[in-house]
């Protein structure tokens, strides 16, 4: 029925039915393109947004830019304390000061010693237990190693004990059986095959016992041997920061004076680099402040333009209704005038368009013959004209272009009658319009120079005369 080059989807066509009812229908459309937008980009944000939380450790999720200011303030008033003293070394060390530093030089040494000591102790303990877990892990495989054997043991005996002896194996002299099956062929000496079975069992569990116990111990020594060593990471790197320490403030020919510097160069440096932190936590921290403004804005939004859409949704199903009960009056009006060639024509009720499949029907019906299915498209067409000329919200050009109005098999008298409709349907509106229409059956009574221009096509004359 229709086509709109270009338009390729039912909800791009569906909007151009919209548009032609009236213009609540495009702005339904256009609201919702911009919800659409709106909320790809939220999930965009929300998707940055949880990802950069993720990034975060959980204390710095939870910090404001407030917090950080405030923390950066008091820092930057700590350094600013600790450069002044600095700058006034020489009024701040006092004589009785000398003293203090010689015994904190000791104390500090001291410490040094003792974590020293320490740390020699762990080490000592790791290589020692390292040494034990070797031996461990040796004993494990010769038991593991011997319960194996134990089995191709079990299995020879049992071999073994199916053998027939019929002769010594010392004289080679023939060998009296036992008709006692508890005792031996050879040696006539009792046996007690249950023992000799259980024997292998004990052997066994034994060494399976003593397998578990080892593998415990080992666990055991595994764990104790990499909690030392955290510890002695954790001490060699106390170690190294109280010697770098020491060797600021205490080494060489230095003194109170520059030890006083050296603690003060110390804090500062500590203190600046805590800003650094604080400042990269910032950038972090305020970028989260943003998303998340940025996210409760698109919320409020998405819900205005979800109330709007819905809003204009209604009002536009509402003058679509309007629009389109027009043109189905009109149409109607036309099936009816209809020869009598079509039943369902004469008897129709309702002409419905589905704009985005591109189709129409009659009173839900739409299967006609081939010369009805023009006739009703034909129709349809009209009736938006029509009906745009008499309701100045209808968004539909006041323009009709109609090719060949007759086609698959139509009739001479149905063309001349259709013909008649254009022209009486269309001389009653009073706004302006314009409607072309080709036809090989022209109606003899409407070849009035007021509607017809040019001469008409011949088998001899096919084209105009230029």
């Amino acid at each position: 029925m229709f086509r709109y080059e270009g338009f390729d989807t039912q909800g791009i066509r569906e909007a151009v039915g919209d548009l032609i009812c009236g213009i609540s229908g495009y702005e339904a459309y256009e609201a919702s393109l911009s919800l659409r937008d709106k909320q790809r980009e939220l999930e965009e944000i929300s998707g940055s947004l949880d990802a950069l939380l993720k990034a975060l450790p959980p204390d710095q999720a939870l910090r404001t830019p407030q917090t950080l200011y405030a923390q950066m303030q008091e820092l930057r008033a700590q350094k600013e304390t600790l450069q002044r003293d600095a700058a006034n070394v020489d009024s701040n060390v006092r004589p009785e000061e000398i003293r203090g530093f010689l015994k904190e030089r000791t104390e500090a040494q001291a410490r040094l010693e003792k974590a020293r000591g320490r740390t020699t102790q762990i080490e000592r303990t790791i290589v020692d237990d390292e040494y034990e877990l070797r031996e461990i892990e040796a004993f494990k495989k010769y038991l593991v190693d011997l319960s194996e054997k134990l089995k191709i043991a079990e299995k020879a005996s049992e071999v073994i004990g199916s053998i027939k002896i019929t002769h010594c194996p010392s004289c080679g002299k023939p060998v009296q059986s036992s008709e006692n099956p508890n005792e031996c062929d050879l040696c006539k000496s009792p046996r007690d095959l249950v023992q000799e079975k259980s024997r292998y069992g004990r052997i066994r569990f034994d060494i399976d016992a003593q397998i578990r116990e080892t593998t415990q111990l080992e666990e055991h020594k595994i764990a104790g041997v990499a909690d030392a060593k955290r510890k002695l990471r954790y001490l060699n790197r106390e170690h190294e920061t109280e010697l770098a320490e020491f060797v600021m403030k205490y080494s060489g020919a230095n003194g109170p004076r520059e030890a006083y510097l050296a603690s003060k160069n110390s804090a500062i440096g500590k203190t600046d680099t805590e800003l650094k932190y604080l400042t990269r936590d910032l950038d972090a921290v305020l970028e989260v402040d943003r998303l998340r403004s940025r996210r409760t804005e698109l919320d409020a939004e998405v819900q205005s333009l979800k109330n709007r859409a819905e809003a204009l949704n209604k009002a536009s199903q509402k003058r679509r209704n309007v629009a389109l009960g027009r043109v189905s009056e009109i149409a109607v009006s036309l099936l009816h005038a209809d020869m009598d060639r079509q039943e369902e024509f004469t008897a129709a009720a309702k002409v419905e368009f589905a704009f985005a499949n591109d189709a129409m029907s009659v009173d839900g019906k739409v299967n006609f013959a081939e010369s009805s299915n023009v006739f009703l498209k034909n129709s349809a067409i009209l009736s938006l004209l029509l009906a745009a000329g008499v309701d100045r919200e209808f968004n539909h050009p006041r323009f009709l272009l109609l090719d060949n109005i007759e086609d698959k098999g139509m009739e001479l008298e149905r063309s001349h009658l259709f013909q008649k409709l254009i022209v009486e349907r269309a001389t009653e509106l009073t706004a302006p319009f314009q409607i072309i229409f080709t036809t090989s059956m022209m109606n003899p009574e409407l070849e009035l120079d007021d509607y017809v221009i040019g001469p008409a096509y011949t088998k001899y004359r096919r084209s105009l005369d230029l």
